[in-house]
């Protein structure tokens, strides 16, 4: 059998301790589970049409945390449209969405955003504008 010569011995130990390693990192999360996702995506936005403070979902069941400034600053939602199946973003899935929104002023203003949507415990939706 052959052997390596003595002085490569560290050198070959240290690389299988590398690649055994490298084997056992974690591995990636699960992709995004798309039907959550559109789970979470509705419940935040018929929440925000029946009025309901985008707090209040933190405390539902389920539970989904949501991050829309215009929701947070007061804007009531009239109605809205998603738009397509959504895509997938990493591990989240990005959804368009039509808004049609009533500034604090009474302003009737229509909006194309999307949403990010990650399928976590508990799940997030967060808003991201496409236009102004």
């Amino acid at each position: 059998m052959l052997r390596p010569p003595p002085r490569t011995r560290p050198a070959l130990a240290a690389l299988l301790t590398l690649a055994t390693l490298a084997g056992c990192a974690d591995s990636p999360p699960a992709p995004a589970d798309p039907g959550r996702a559109r789970e979470a995506l509705p419940t935040a936005l018929d929440a925000w049409k029946r009025g309901d403070r985008p707090d209040a979902l933190t405390s539902s069941r389920p539970p989904v945390r949501v991050l829309d400034r215009d929701w947070s600053e007061g804007s009531t939602l009239a109605g809205y449209e998603v738009k397509g199946d959504g895509h997938p973003l990493g591990h989240n899935i990005q959804q368009t969405v039509a808004l049609d929104l009533k500034t604090p002023r009474g302003k009737a203003v229509k909006k194309t955003v999307n949403y990010v949507i990650s399928p976590g415990d508990p799940p997030t939706v967060a808003r991201q504008d496409i236009d102004e």
